[in-house]
């Protein structure tokens, strides 16, 4: 049998100031711009064919307006 030695100083102040990013990259807006993660790249496309769809039913209603 054998065993794992934990030799990680776990009295470790947490209060000081980190970079920012230090725990997990960016927030907000960034985070998905910048993502890897496919669920939200999924989500993205998602949200950007929904766009895409509604802008082109959009200039098709201004253009079938103009033909009269």
């Amino acid at each position: 049998m054998s065993s794992v030695a934990d030799t990680h100083d776990h009295s470790h102040d947490h209060a000081h100031d980190h970079a920012p990013g230090h725990h997990g990259g960016y927030g907000g807006i960034m985070r998905w711009i910048t993502t890897t993660n496919h669920k939200d790249i999924g989500t993205l496309y998602l949200w950007f064919s929904f766009i895409m769809f509604m802008t082109g039913g959009a200039m098709a209603a201004s253009r079938t307006g103009r033909s009269r």
